[in-house]
């Protein structure tokens, strides 16, 4: 067996802290990784990981070897971009985790020109909608060379990379506010049905002070509830209350009149839209490709879209909460 191939197996177990997670990682079985550790452990005479019903432990002489191995691999890997990079187009597979909302509206014709401008990377996307304060389990555990989130980092070993605000907007269906008050400042927001795409049974909205005035948290709820911005959005839609919204998301439905925004002369905290990947000494080709890419593409996009006041229809009040209704 490639004494490489079997260094890069063992690495991906102690990082992964599991063989089926590793195995994940490298597209093969269990059985394989554990074929491979109980060879590497024969060829260097020495006991590298104890095992047991509680899960891998690394010794200490498993702990050096790992640290060298992932010096050795990192050397390796700065050869083959820097050969790449001169002789070759980057190359190899990408896997990459984001939210569904971003990744069915704005990532994925990201995805499909990057594609055809790279052919020889292999993009794998998987959307999932769970934001956690550190990415680092999401990560290893799904084998993900990339995560695009909205929330930083707490995890050391990972890097966060700013990429662009996301403004939110609060909105209703005129239908709505034909039937309730317009809220004219952001304490009115308690007694409203207020729609959050976090799934959660309450939640804080806050308002970023203007204009030399106190920032403004506002405990709201509502229903339906549903972690999904699109049932969201459709139900603000129906009629069926105030929500809390991406602007790209809505920005087609405030032109047509559909939604109308509410306590525009109140800042809505915007979210900060990350890519997130694991601390190295130097990133492959092909993701550094894909970020500078990705950071482009979003910022473009970002740009072009004109601004919220643009966008409402001339027939319309302006905004709906500043001079009421």
């Amino acid at each position: 067996m490639d004494r490489l191939k079997l260094m890069e197996t063992y690495a991906a177990v102690v990082k992964s802290g599991s063989y089926t997670r590793a195995a994940r990682e490298l597209g093969v079985t269990r059985a394989m990784v554990s074929k491979r550790i109980q060879d590497l452990e024969a060829a260097l005479g020495a006991k590298l990981l104890n095992r047991n019903t509680h899960g891998l432990s690394v010794t200490g002489i498993g702990g050096d070897y790992y640290e060298s191995a992932l010096g050795l691999l990192a050397d390796l890997r700065d050869i083959e971009e820097r050969v790449q990079s001169k002789s070759a187009a980057p190359r190899g597979e990408l896997k990459i985790l984001s939210s569904k909302t971003f990744g069915e509206t704005i990532l994925g014709p990201i995805i499909a020109e990057f594609c055809r401008l790279y052919p020889t990377i292999s993009v794998q996307v998987t959307l999932a909608d769970r934001e956690t304060a550190s990415h680092g389990m999401d990560l290893i555990s799904g084998g993900f060379d990339i995560a695009v989130r909205t929330l930083p980092v707490r995890d050391s070993s990972l890097i966060a990379r700013a990429i662009t605000g996301l403004p939110r907007v609060l909105v209703a269906a005129p239908s709505y506010l034909e039937k309730h008050d317009a809220p004219q400042r952001p304490a009115d927001l308690a007694r409203h049905n207020c729609l959050d795409p976090s799934g959660a049974a309450q939640y804080s909205w806050d308002f970023r002070g203007k204009d030399g005035a106190r920032p403004q948290t506002v405990r709201v709820s509502g229903a339906p509830r549903a972690n999904s911005s699109f049932v969201i959005r459709d139900a603000a839609l129906a009629g069926l209350g105030v929500a809390i919204l991406r602007e790209y998301l809505i920005l087609d439905d405030i032109a047509a009149g559909a939604l109308v925004p509410v306590l525009t002369d109140h800042v809505i905290d915007e979210r900060t839209l990350y890519v997130i990947y694991q601390k190295d000494r130097r990133l492959p080709l092909r993701m550094r490709v894909f970020i500078d890419y990705l950071a482009k593409r979003v910022k473009d996009y970002m740009q072009a879209r004109p601004p919220l006041h643009a966008t409402l229809n001339p027939l319309l009040p302006r905004a709906i909460g500043a001079e009421g209704r």
